[in-house]
């Protein structure tokens, strides 16, 4: 019997998964090993991949969010390279699905709104009905959008305190005017069409 699983049987007796504190306690010492192990078969990968992802899933739900990321994305990983699982639609495995989710929860918590929207976009391109998926997606489209309307407002409040406060004008002012016109249009026709989707 190989390390992992003896790991593995340790943790899920008749396919019951123990509570938080105890999973982790058991799988902190491991998880290295674990992640380490030459995976020389299906069982083996098998029992690695979930030992790593509610591995994950647990840290994320004790709100280890940072610490959560690197096995969130060794579990994805571990998913979309196995043999068993080509040619298949990974968001239709419900862990694969639930490590996509949280990782995009963690990467906006964490303020990184352009990784949390990729991982959200693919949720909600799969179900375009799911209001939770479409809220998410929604949520990092507005932040980039609200960052792109500071910018534009930044920049045409330079140009009206340069032109009528300090009397200057000059043809930069009219181009900073301009862009500045056109980023804050554009971003907020971005965010109402999303809106509207």
């Amino acid at each position: 019997m190989s390390r992992i699983s003896e790991i593995y049987d340790s943790v899920y007796q008749d396919e019951y998964i123990k509570e938080i504190d105890k999973f982790l306690a058991i799988i902190e010492p491991e998880i290295r090993s674990i992640i380490k192990a030459e995976l020389s078969g299906n069982d083996d990968r098998y029992k690695a991949t979930r030992l790593i992802a509610d591995y994950a899933l647990n840290l994320s739900k004790k709100g280890q969010w940072k610490k959560a990321l690197p096995y969130l994305g060794r579990a994805i990983y571990l998913f979309e390279t196995d043999e068993k699982l080509t040619g298949q639609d990974l968001l239709n495995e419900p862990v694969y699905e639930s490590l996509i989710w949280m990782r995009g929860e963690i990467y906006f918590y964490l303020k990184k709104y352009s990784l949390a929207k990729q991982d959200f976009k693919r949720l909600h391109t799969k179900w375009p009905e799911n209001e939770r998926f479409k809220n998410w997606y929604n949520a990092c489209v507005s932040r980039n959008a609200t960052r792109v309307q500071w910018a534009a407002a930044s920049l045409l409040l330079i140009y009206f305190i340069a032109r009528y406060m300090l009397g200057i004008e000059s043809d930069l002012l009219f181009w900073v005017n301009l862009v500045g016109v056109f980023c804050f249009s554009a971003s907020v026709i971005s965010e109402l069409m999303m809106r509207i989707k």
